[in-house]
């Protein structure tokens, strides 16, 4: 089992536990690390219906971090009414939320383009949660970057103040292709890219479409990697994603040629592994010597962030320091994760 921050431990201490540290702990004058407040995070992502399974991948990774404040944001632009349909990746989270007892209410992006100059009340809403922040928020973003553009145009300084950090997944590192996330809306992109936020660029290729390199994410594994031990309940739900099912959760099922099926079909990925991190969830130093002690292999952390510019403007990027490590930590990460799906 993967141990995260101090603040996941103390939220899981029985109260007869918690009221008897507190005592020990006014007596002696020390402080609780279960005091620690949640990381805020503003999770984007363009989940819907008939998105990619890797989308699911990042989102279940999300709901199992304890020590986070989850704002979520499904950016699909999807139009007009579309938007609270089920489409929207909407029914997605509410299952989700009934798997990990949590109350999650995803707001919806905006659905016209940065710089279109139309207004949209999500903006106003993404700020009123930032203003109401009591510490710093750390910004992530799997799809298009065309809200947080927009709230940057609308109160640069208020992302001055309360941002940590803004995480992209876009992109191509030479920028020789313009990946989905930045055709979604180019713009927006640049927007951001070229801000003076702290941004963290995790390019999805090197150059071309399914490119690898020193400095993109994306690989790709079959399903069995990492879901042949997956939480009994949680694998029903990526099944029935997988699938494009519709009606009640409770009353599907799994057959064992589906499932067979779902474990031998091949899954690209970009995000999964790298998000418990950037959260801080998971610290590099604990995983890796959990992962040392698992599996036997000693290897120094597979990845860092480095000094780099886009377009003029400086970054924090995405570098791996060896592919083949990178992988394997990757999946040995995600099955962990999976198989102890937390509530």
């Amino acid at each position: 089992m993967l141990n995260g921050r101090g603040y996941k431990a103390g939220r899981k201490l029985t109260a007869i536990v918690s009221l008897a540290a507190v005592v020990l702990c006014s007596l002696f004058g020390l402080a609780a690390k279960w005091d620690d407040k949640p990381v805020e995070v503003l999770y984007s992502t363009d989940l819907w219906v008939e998105g990619d399974q890797d989308d699911r991948y990042d989102l279940a990774v999300m709901y199992s971090m304890d020590s986070i404040d989850l704002h979520l944001l499904l950016d699909n632009a999807l139009e007009g009414d579309l938007q609270d349909s089920d489409l929207s990746g909407k029914r997605a989270v509410e299952n989700l939320n009934g798997l990990f007892g949590k109350e999650i209410v995803p707001m919806i992006g905006k659905q016209y383009p940065y710089g279109s100059g139309e207004k949209e009340p999500v903006t106003d809403e993404i700020i009123r949660r930032l203003q109401a922040m009591d510490g710093k928020c750390t910004i992530i973003t799997v799809g298009s970057l065309r809200d947080i553009a927009a709230v940057y145009e609308q109160a640069p300084e208020l992302l001055q103040e309360k941002v940590e950090k803004v995480c992209v997944f876009a992109g191509s590192y030479e920028q020789t292709y313009d990946e989905y996330n930045v055709e979604m809306d180019g713009g927006g992109y640049n927007a951001v890219m070229q801000s003076d936020l702290p941004i963290y660029w995790i390019p999805c290729f090197q150059n071309t479409l399914w490119s690898q390199g020193d400095h993109c994410s994306y690989f790709q594994i079959r399903q069995k990697d990492v879901m042949a031990d997956c939480d009994e309940e949680l694998l029903k739900w990526f099944i029935y994603e997988w699938q494009h099912a519709s009606g009640d959760i409770d009353g599907f099922t799994v057959t064992d040629d589906v499932k067979k099926l779902f474990m031998e079909d091949l899954r690209n990925l970009w995000c999964s592994p790298l998000l418990p991190f950037l959260t801080g969830e998971y610290t590099e130093e604990d995983m890796l010597q959990e992962y040392q002690r698992d599996t036997g292999r000693q290897i120094a952390f597979p990845w860092h962030f480095e000094d780099d510019v886009f377009n003029g403007n400086a970054v924090k990027v995405f570098t791996i320091e060896d592919r083949e490590n990178y992988v394997e930590f990757s999946k040995w990460l995600l099955t962990n994760i999976y198989r102890d799906k937390k509530t």
